[in-house]
Parts: C-alpha cells; sequence; structure tokens
C-alpha cells in the first residue's frame, strides 16, 4: 500500500472509544480494490486506546492517517479537523462504530467519475449483525430510486440527511464546517447536497451498513 499524492476518495472517520471496532470501520475503506483511498481518522481523546489501535494500523499502512485530539471536543470538532487534513478529489464519511459494504466505496466512486456529478448518494443498510433492514421513514421513491437527480425536484432525499453511503467533491464542500454535539452533520450534509444543484446521482446499490438496536418487532 502506498500513499498517493492526490489520492482518489478520502474518508473521514471521527471517532472516540472505537477501540473494539475501529478496525473494521477502517478496513471496510481501505478495501477498495482499483481505489487510491486515504482514510483520515480523527480520535476525540478516547480513552480506551482507540488511538493506539488507528496508531498501529498506520504504521502498517500509509494510506492511513492519524490525526489526535487534544481534548475531547465532539464529533463536529472532529470532522473539522479532519476536513483540515483530507486530501482526495472525493470525500466520504464514515462512523467508527459503521462500515461500508464490500465494493461499496468503489460503487460510489464509479458513479462519481462516469458523469459530471458533484455528488453521489448509494444506499444505506441497518445491521445488527445478524439480520437488515431499512427505516420506514428512508423506504422512500426519492431516495431508493436510482438517477440524475437535485435535492429540489427529490424532496425525500431530506429523510437522509445523515453523512452515510454519500460522496462528494472534496472542492465543493471544502469550506464546509460541522456545527454541534447533536446532529451537526445534517446541516453540513443538506448544505453539500444543495450546493450540487441538478449534478446529483443516486444509485441503488447497497454500499453502507449502519450498526444499530432493531427496532421491536
Amino acid at each position: 500500500a502506498v500513499r498517493a499524492a492526490t489520492p482518489d476518495v478520502s474518508v473521514l472517520i471521527p471517532s472516540w472509544n472505537a477501540a473494539r471496532v475501529i478496525d473494521r470501520a477502517i478496513g471496510s475503506a481501505l478495501e477498495s480494490p482499483g481505489l487510491d483511498v486515504e482514510v483520515v481518522v480523527v480520535d476525540d481523546a478516547s480513552t480506551d486506546g482507540t488511538a493506539d489501535v488507528v496508531a498501529g494500523i498506520a504504521a502498517r499502512d500509509p494510506r492511513v492517517v492519524l490525526v489526535r485530539q487534544p481534548s475531547n471536543a465532539g464529533v463536529s470538532a472532529a470532522r473539522n479537523a479532519g476536513l483540515e487534513r483530507v486530501r482526495g478529489t472525493w470525500l466520504s464519511l464514515l462512523d467508527a462504530d459503521d462500515r461500508f459494504l464490500p465494493g461499496g466505496l468503489a460503487a460510489l466512486h464509479a458513479a462519481a467519475v462516469r458523469s459530471d456529478a458533484q455528488a453521489v448518494v448509494g444506499q444505506q443498510v441497518w445491521s445488527n449483525g445478524r439480520q437488515h433492514w431499512i427505516g420506514p421513514l428512508y423506504d422512500n421513491p426519492d431516495i431508493r430510486t436510482p438517477g440524475r437527480t437535485s435535492l429540489a425536484a427529490r424532496p425525500g432525499l431530506l429523510y437522509h440527511a445523515s453523512p452515510h453511503a454519500k460522496l462528494f467533491r472534496t472542492s465543493m464542500v471544502a469550506d464546509l464546517r460541522f456545527e454541534g454535539r447533536v446532529l451537526g452533520d445534517q446541516p453540513w450534509v443538506l448544505r453539500g447536497l444543495l450546493r450540487a444543484g441538478d449534478r446529483l446521482d443516486v444509485i441503488a446499490t447497497d454500499v453502507y451498513e449502519w450498526i444499530r438496536t432493531p427496532p421491536p418487532g
């Protein structure tokens, strides 16, 4: 593995006390054949050795970059610190306790480069490790139907305002910043999708696994 001067994709992972799962998240991003991938992990002053786990991976693979926060400042501050370090043409966000599905990141990138898209939205699935499902609000034609569109043309995409399963042209969102400890990602995501205008592509491929406790029943 080598570190490209300008990677195809930078994957930004904020992390806090994720020592048990961070290697799974990083591995899911790196296992993207044919892509030059950079993984920037920002450790938000974890107390469980998360930074040590990431440092060990980075020592073996130069595509992994560890950024250590001096004190715990929350996920938005961690993401902002990572935005200062990413170098890829494209940017994707990954939570430390989730993962890209096999081929997921490559599918997002393939859709981006075969057109003049500024952002690509893929599909996410919920998982508890034994079963998969999708949330009821997410089962929306605006989210699930592939094709070229815009946020204005498909307002149902507002129900897919999390940072998951998306790819943004880095230059388009480079000046945006996350704000707030809770749900600070949604305004950032919506601004990015708005900036994409009518150059937003939705793909039908399941690209992201969101680890969650299943709903009753």
